[in-house]
């Protein structure tokens, strides 16, 4: 569980970073889409690991 609990703690700092990177500048920077990436990466972790306790 503390696994599960550190990942939703990693997707909501990448989440508040996208925020504040189109708020100071704009959506169209090449940071953005790193981080949006890097944030599709760690979504794609938290729904294996949402699975996989089901399957337990």
């Amino acid at each position: 569980m503390k696994q599960l609990e550190e990942l939703i703690e990693k997707i909501e700092i990448l989440r508040n970073q996208i925020h504040e990177l189109i708020q100071q500048q704009g959506i169209t920077n090449p940071d953005i889409l790193r981080t949006s990436q890097q944030l599709d990466q760690l979504l794609v972790e938290y729904y294996k690991l949402i699975n996989a306790d089901k399957e337990d």
